[in-house]
């Protein structure tokens, strides 16, 4: 669903959300009563629908400028997707925890094996003076 709000209707809403006017926001949805329009699947909605927002905040994308505040709602079906991605994005392992082990581990070998060449050097010229 996409909404087109006049600023002035919910400028007490836009003064608490500041956000939206910088880029396009994740946010809870705001009431489709106050909307200029609404398109939907159908097209167009008349006012007298009354339409219930979601509740979903990562559903909902709000952009603003200081006429207007336009509102895109994704179907209730793509939530799960929606929430998969802001999952991995947000809270999924990183570059470098995936690396971490691996470079941990040949970081400790390498150090082993520098010591153990070291002992090695020092075994044999300690073998020639024992004789």
């Amino acid at each position: 669903m996409l909404s087109v709000f006049s600023a002035e209707d919910v400028d007490d809403w836009l003064q608490e959300n500041a956000l939206v006017k910088q880029k396009p926001t994740t946010i809870c949805p705001i009431d489709y009563n106050k909307a200029a329009i609404v398109i939907g699947n159908e097209g167009i909605l008349r006012m007298n629908e009354q339409i219930p927002p979601s509740g979903y905040d990562l559903g909902t994308v709000v952009m603003a400028n200081n006429r207007w505040v336009i509102q895109y709602e994704y179907k209730s079906s793509y939530e799960q997707t929606i929430e998969r991605h802001h999952q991995l994005t947000y809270y999924g392992p990183s570059t470098w925890s995936i690396f971490q082990a691996p470079i941990l581990l040949f970081t400790l070998f390498s150090v082993l094996l520098v010591f153990w060449l070291f002992l090695r050097r020092q075994n044999k010229r300690l073998k020639d003076v024992m004789g």
